[in-house]
């Protein structure tokens, strides 16, 4: 018999009926040193993989500014719906709210304020539509009745 262990290729005296290492059986085969492959020793220890911290810790009491500023601009957006600054407020709402997306901690305040920024563009121009077609239906009412 071998004086290693034909499994693990650990050293192992010749009365041993079983391997320490690995516990299989010594006395099936018989195997010279020659037939073993030594196993590769490590020479340094196992690195370790650690994960990177998160760029972007979300806080609740994060920097929002961007997202706040979009979000009230879109508010005051839908309340003059009706006016001429509702678009430019609905356009700002909606920069801002892609500037709080890149900037802020937690981006949801500025998704909120573009949404309701596009809303706003949507009914100004809604608005201005109906308006401008019932204007010009009282400006024919008007030319065809002589302007009473």
């Amino acid at each position: 018999m071998s004086p290693y262990c034909t499994y693990c290729g650990k050293e192992v005296e010749e009365s041993w009926n079983a391997c320490p290492t690995c516990g299989n059986s010594l006395k099936e085969k018989e195997i010279t040193q020659s037939q073993l492959r030594p196993r590769p020793r490590m020479t340094s220890p196992p690195q370790t993989i650690q994960a990177r911290p998160s760029q972007r810790g979300f806080t609740s009491s994060g920097n929002n500014n961007y997202g706040i500023a979009s979000l009230i601009s879109a508010v005051f957006g839908l309340l003059f719906a009706a006016f001429f600054l509702a678009p430019v407020l609905g356009i700002a709402a909606v920069i801002l709210g892609i500037l709080g997306i890149n900037r802020d901690e937690n981006n949801a305040l500025a998704l909120i304020g573009i949404v309701v920024g596009i809303l706003d563009i949507a009914i100004f121009l809604l608005f201005y539509l109906l308006f401008s077609q019932l204007f010009s239906w009282f400006n024919w009412f008007d030319n065809m009745w002589g302007g009473i």
